[in-house]
């Protein structure tokens, strides 16, 4: 790596805390390399010469909103895959939906992806629902802080590798989704309704729905302990009494919540909201 392209000290402390301002991700003091490395294919992209130039330009406020975009999709994580966790998906067809069914038998299920990613998940949750039959159709919302992942989760495209990660059975991808050139594009006619849309989750408005199932996996290990304590709130302020929220398996809400109760079924943990 050219060092005159390499961030300096100081330039690093303002990707830390520009990163942290924007998204909430706190960057550990020596992750140098993995901003450098993901950060370095912008500088052709947008025409600067190194990453203190990058900097500089992103000093004004407001930033200039394509690069500020480009940035925070630079440096968010952006893992996922189809299916992914299968004891979850498990636990989903035979104790969650049924409990929520029981809840909720006439009208159709909400469902909210709160970190959706490249949609891989949404639609994870798509084809289960139209596999279980569900009736109504749930209705599925996905959200990111990344415009241009979102932008890429709403076309369905995924190539061949990406469909290998989680959707090793092929009548799957035979039923749910289109050849295209260097991969497939979902169905999304077989599917319930997914409406995707760009939320900053420290900042949920209180006109935000409500949902009957909430999934935000492996987010909150990202922040420090107060935007974790502010997420997950909002989290359960827009979930139903009676709802579901589903978080990574490493995180768990750690306060002592009297509205939220931890289910730990042989499948998997996660936590319902109380009826009253």
């Amino acid at each position: 790596m050219s060092s005159a392209k390499s961030a300096t000290p100081a330039d690093y402390d303002f990707l830390r805390t520009f990163v942290a301002t924007q998204t909430g991700i706190e960057l550990g003091p020596d992750r140098h390399y993995l901003v450098e490395n993901r950060l370095l294919p912008l500088l052709e992209e947008f025409g600067f010469s190194s990453l203190h130039h990058l900097c500089l330009a992103l000093q004004p406020s407001p930033q200039p909103p394509v690069l500020r975009e480009r940035v925070i999709h630079a440096l968010s994580t952006h893992e996922t895959s189809f299916f992914r966790d299968p004891e979850l998906f498990t636990a989903l067809r035979s104790e969650i939906f049924p409990a929520l069914l029981e809840l909720h038998p006439s009208r159709p299920l909400s469902i909210w992806s709160a970190a959706a990613s490249s949609g891989q998940e949404a639609y994870s949750l798509g084809i289960l629902a139209a596999e279980m039959h569900l009736q109504p159709r749930p209705e599925i919302t996905a959200t990111d802080i990344s415009a241009p992942v979102l932008a890429q989760a709403a076309t369905g495209r995924y190539t061949l590798y990406e469909l290998s990660r989680g959707l090793d059975n092929s009548a799957l991808i035979q039923k749910y989704f289109t050849p295209v050139s260097g991969g497939a594009a979902i169905r999304r006619e077989l599917l319930p309704p997914i409406h995707f849309a760009p939320l900053d989750l420290r900042h949920v408005p209180p006109s935000f729905p409500s949902f009957d199932l909430i999934l935000c996996r492996n987010v909150l290990i990202y922040f420090d302990e107060n935007t974790r304590a502010r997420v997950v709130q909002h989290l359960i302020d827009h979930l139903l009494p009676g709802g579901f929220l589903v978080l990574g398996a490493a995180e768990t809400i750690w306060q002592d919540l009297p509205c939220m109760s931890k289910v730990q079924s042989l499948l998997a943990s996660y936590h319902q909201k109380q009826l009253t």
